[in-house]
């Protein structure tokens, strides 16, 4: 899952959201919660999605799902 994420461009990444916290492990939290950080810089190269709700509740879901 996380491999298919990385995989992708950073506009095609909300398709994989929902599966992610269905199917992620604790690698892909750690893109997802990359991906929400503040401190996420697009300038970088990182794709960075703070304000999108769908990544939010996606982490919120497999955050719970792996009890961390």
């Amino acid at each position: 899952m996380t491999r298919e994420l990385k995989g992708l461009a950073c506009k095609d990444r909300p398709s994989l959201f929902d599966r992610a916290a269905t199917e992620g492990d604790e690698r892909t939290l750690a893109l997802l919660t990359a991906m929400l950080a503040s401190e996420c810089a697009e300038s970088t190269g990182a794709c960075c999605a703070q304000r999108d709700p769908r990544l939010a509740a996606a982490t919120t879901r497999l955050r719970q799902r792996l009890h961390k």
